[in-house]
């Protein structure tokens, strides 16, 4: 089975930057947003294009950089090991202009499978310091990524729930992959692609959670889970 790496070791796997990987930087940096659009939709049809996407992205993961387009852009972000369109800025975009369109200052939101924290950051600083984000992301190096990403903008709007969704209270195996965000409850009744193991994740029903810390109910809520096999 897959081990949780310890809380904090996402600052030991940062990567010292490298004149390659400035470089590498510099010159994704120059790109043009509607061709990295282009490449981040299209890089699941074309195996070229998708080897050039994940060796492009190896070169800006595990790093604290900047998000390049898009709303979230010019928020800090690591995406440690996940998608580096998330960095690009070019990751669901229509969602992107969904939470710019309806939320506002003040308001409450909720990430429902948070990964990495990329659609957090957005929120929060949409929301700003009267507002509220509440993630809820039960593999502990996800969590560890969202609370660092939030730090390197300095929101303390974010709070972090190390547990997944479910209808019961409980714990739960949830298989991983080598792709960071395709892992899902042994639940489901199918692995994801590329398995890579399992581990033992808690499981909560969500109104559980709201009574036991006195969450306040959200005004937008962002579910990126997969359903329960029938």
């Amino acid at each position: 089975a897959a081990r949780a790496a310890p809380r904090g070791a996402l600052a030991c796997r940062v990567k010292l930057r490298n004149p390659m990987n400035q470089l590498a930087s510099a010159v994704i940096r120059k790109v043009p947003a509607s061709w990295l659009r282009y490449a981040s939709e299209n890089q699941w049809r074309v195996p070229q294009l998708r080897r050039l996407f994940v060796w492009g992205g190896s070169l800006v993961k595990h790093q604290d950089t900047t998000i390049l387009h898009g709303v979230g852009k010019g928020l800090r972000f690591n995406a440690a090991n996940s998608h580096s369109a998330f960095i690009l800025g070019t990751h669901e975009t229509a969602i992107q202009k969904l939470l710019a369109d309806f939320l506002k200052p003040g308001k409450v939101f909720y990430d429902v499978g948070a990964n990495v924290g990329f659609f957090s950051l957005i929120a929060a600083r949409i929301v700003g310091d009267s507002g509220k984000v509440v993630c809820f992301e039960p593999m502990p190096g996800n969590a560890d990524s969202i609370e660092h990403n939030a730090k390197l903008n300095g929101f303390s709007n974010i709070s972090v729930r190390r547990e997944a969704a479910g209808d019961e209270n409980t714990t739960a195996t949830f298989l991983t992959s080598h792709e960071p965000t395709w892992g899902r409850l042994s639940s489901v009744g199918r692995a994801p692609a590329q398995p890579s193991g399992e581990t033992t994740v808690k499981v909560q029903r969500m109104d559980s959670s709201r009574a036991a810390d006195k969450i306040p109910a959200p005004d937008l809520m962002k579910i990126d889970v997969e359903e329960i096999g029938r």
